[in-house]
């Protein structure tokens, strides 16, 4: 009886312990402050976005205890909209989108009531858009001085970025909307399906993208119209779209027929200020220690690098958790810290 009861009494010691071991290991998990999902809106499969965020996706989700899920949308106000509501945990989409919708600029005036989304915040940045509109060699045009009068497709403003960069290339050449017959499109491969036709005589499209190769292909070659580096130029442009004018070598790519000045501006990946610091760091952890399979997800993330992930590109704050990321990994600098105080400070 004695033998039976201390039996008991050890099964019941052995039971207690595993109890507590499940237990431990249950909370050990939940300790590390990581979600078990995350979810990513992004542009719908077969866009450059969609592309780079399954890259993420696969990533995060292969090595860390989380699990970073897609969430497709037809435009990013969609996707930021979400975010702000809290359905969705990161957004995808160009800086400047990011900027508008920080200060409740354009398509985000109303959505916002002009206030703006306040606790956006960036974790990093990504793939270098270098943009342009492109013409066919039997146009003629050069520069955006010679676009009065030509027709060029305009992209929907659901798509922000591109439809205020098109006109953005119309003023640095001088010219309003009044001077130039605007053709709208739904996309940028509407726009290329019009040009292929000539029915107009511009469209917008990245760098390197296969519709300036369509282009070039009906129209006895393809040209990147180059802008006016002047200040006076790309302040004019600027009222429209924060990008930064670069030279561009003759060669480069399809279109580049002469050293040409095309816009550019990087692509950002955001939050909200909410965001687990643990989750932002633990994503930006695997990032920086797959930098390289990451660049080859897409010909727009081949100049991403460690040191380019947090630049003065930035155009809304970065998250606390991107910044500790950042400051541990040496790369936070006095710049960016000015940058950050500014933008929090709404003096930016």
């Amino acid at each position: 009886m004695k033998r039976k009861g201390l039996l008991i009494i050890l099964l019941l010691i052995f039971s207690i312990s595993s109890y507590h071991f499940f237990i431990d290991k249950i909370f050990a998990e939940t300790k590390t402050g990581l979600p078990k999902i995350i979810s990513m809106g992004t542009l719908a499969p077969g866009t450059a976005s969609h592309a780079w965020s399954s890259g993420l996706a696969e990533l995060v989700t292969n090595n860390t205890p989380m699990k970073l899920l897609l969430e497709s949308y037809p435009g990013h106000a969609v996707g930021l909209s979400l975010l702000s509501k809290g359905n969705v945990d990161l957004v995808g989409g160009p800086s400047p989108e990011m900027y508008w919708a920080f200060h409740g600029d354009y398509g985000y005036k109303e959505p916002t009531r002009g206030k703006g989304y306040k606790g956006l915040r960036i974790l990093f940045l990504d793939a270098v858009y270098t943009v342009g509109l492109v013409t066919g060699f039997d146009t003629g045009i050069k520069t955006t001085r010679e676009l009065k009068g030509k027709r060029i497709a305009l992209t929907s403003p659901v798509i922000l970025s591109a439809y205020l960069s098109v006109q953005a290339s119309v003023a640095n050449g001088g010219w309003t909307e009044k001077d130039v017959i605007y053709v709208p499109v739904g996309s940028a491969t509407e726009g290329k399906k019009l040009n292929v036709e000539k029915k107009v005589d511009a469209s917008s499209h990245p760098l390197g993208a296969a519709d300036v190769e369509e282009i070039s292909a009906a129209r006895g070659g393809a040209r990147f119209i180059s802008l006016d580096p002047s200040p006076e130029a790309v302040k004019r442009a600027r009222q429209f779209h924060p990008a930064i004018p670069q030279l561009i070598k003759k060669g480069t790519a399809t279109g580049i027929v002469e050293d040409t000045w095309l816009n550019t501006f990087r692509n950002a990946v955001t939050c909200w200020e909410t965001f687990p610091e643990e989750a932002a760091y633990a994503i930006l952890e695997v990032l920086w220690n797959n930098i390289e399979k990451y660049k080859n997800v897409h010909v727009l993330l081949r100049r991403v690098s460690r040191e380019r992930l947090a630049t003065n590109e930035a155009l809304i704050p970065f998250h606390n958790g991107a910044v500790k990321f950042y400051k541990d990994k040496g790369i936070w600098n006095a710049e960016l810290e000015n940058m950050q105080k500014a933008f929090l400070e709404g003096k930016r």
